[in-house]
């Protein structure tokens, strides 16, 4: 495992997280992986905060979506040469030490991407998380072909394969820039045949809002589906 957290990188995309995004960057930066921090035109010291902590932080200058936060991140750790890209939320949700815990699970099952696994029941999860996550995890386990039951956790592993053949050929399968974009990419990463493997990881819901615009949200969802059957 310490051979591939060399070959490792972390992406967190954020809008206005400053409450928190220094803890999260300093923590993880303690395990020797660098951290890069996207920040999607946030109006409070998200930047600021990330770089004093020890991020390397690119800026969208205006918000553009979690999406291109994530592409944009995505683009610079290929660049830099890293085999494993990891995203976590920049809201302290997730544990800094479920780093460690990616990293194992892809060498031990050789997984293509890793993906957290939360507990999926509306006493552990507030009630609009839980219903949206039901709802796209069986959209993305149908659209897959391999079921998922948890398809929204931010908590994700990919290798550097998986990307760029999804992303960054010339005719890239993933198009979507917000909140579906993570949907899409993992519905082409096992449509695709590449290893998605979940795990159990713990989260902290800090009482934050969540960021979900349920009308615009789901409309951009269910024209992605569109797009995907049409293409295929």
């Amino acid at each position: 495992m310490e051979n591939n957290r060399d070959r490792a990188i972390i992406v967190i995309p954020a809008f206005n997280e400053a409450r928190a995004i220094g803890r999260v960057v300093r923590e993880l930066c303690a395990y020797g992986v660098p951290v890069v921090v996207v920040d999607d035109g946030s109006t409070d010291e998200t930047s600021a905060r990330a770089r004093d902590a020890g991020a390397v932080v690119l800026s969208n200058g205006a918000n553009q979506g979690k999406g291109v936060a994530l592409l944009k991140g995505f683009k610079y750790a290929l660049e830099q040469g890293r085999e494993f890209i990891l995203t976590f939320d920049g809201d302290g949700q997730h544990s800094p030490s479920l780093l460690t815990t990616l990293l194992r699970s892809q060498e031990e099952s050789r997984a293509d991407v890793v993906i957290g696994r939360r507990a999926m029941s509306w006493r552990a999860m507030p009630p609009l998380r839980f219903a949206t996550n039901r709802c796209t995890s069986a959209v993305v386990t149908w659209m897959g072909g391999q079921r998922l039951t948890d398809t929204q956790c931010g908590l994700r592993l990919f290798r550097d394969e998986v990307l760029r053949t999804l992303l960054f050929e010339r005719r890239p399968k993933v198009v979507s820039r917000r909140y579906d974009f993570e949907s899409e990419l993992l519905i082409e990463a096992c449509y695709h045949k590449f290893r998605v493997v979940e795990i159990s990881v713990p989260t902290l819901y800090n009482g934050a809002a969540s960021s979900i615009r349920p009308f615009v949200d789901t409309v951009r969802f269910f024209r992605m589906m569109a797009r995907i059957m049409w293409r295929r």
